[in-house]
């Protein structure tokens, strides 16, 4: 009995090495959309947790030096590879919450690549006469003079989009 025992501590240590450690700052990012998905779910307390949290992550976050849209660009490619096995393992597990994020996620990155690629063709030309939205809730982003009547990623209404102006929310 005490043999299967330390087997699991083994196996559960063997786990955690495997696991890869996050930076501040993606420990922000991790903390930001789980309150997102939180709040969709209607849960408060959750809610404010994980935001606290985020903001923890953030005002501990390095300045990111090489900051620069190709290297964003890189950044959102690399993430999208991650995508089909978060979603098998979600699928794994029987998580329909995890694997609705692994949805959205992946649609919003996708999006969000497409604006960049976008920009590095029209430059600033691309924000004249716009405004910029994002969805509160998934991380949507549209141009336009008004939000989407409904997120086309996760399918809340235009309320949850936050306007960015001089480029803050």
């Amino acid at each position: 009995m005490q043999e299967k025992s330390e087997e699991k501590v083994l196996s559960k240590v063997q786990k955690e090495e495997d696991l890869e450690k996050l930076s501040t700052g993606q420990m922000a990012a991790l903390c930001s959309n789980l309150a997102r998905g939180c709040e969709k779910q209607y849960k408060e307390e959750e809610t404010a947790l994980f935001t606290k949290l985020a903001s923890y992550f953030s005002a501990i976050s390095p300045e990111v030096k090489d900051a620069t849209v190709e290297k964003i660009s890189e950044e959102l490619q690399e993430d999208l590879k991650a995508y089909p096995s978060l979603r098998a393992t979600a699928d794994a597990a029987e998580d329909r919450g995890a694997a609705r994020v692994c949805v959205w996620g992946e649609k919003a990155t996708r999006m969000l690549s497409s604006l960049l690629n976008r920009y590095q063709e029209e430059g600033e030309k691309m924000f004249e006469n716009q405004e910029i939205w994002v969805c509160s809730i998934c991380g949507f982003v549209y141009l336009g003079n008004e939000p989407p009547n409904i997120c086309p990623v996760c399918k809340v209404p235009a309320f949850k989009f936050m306007k960015i102006e001089g480029g803050k929310i």
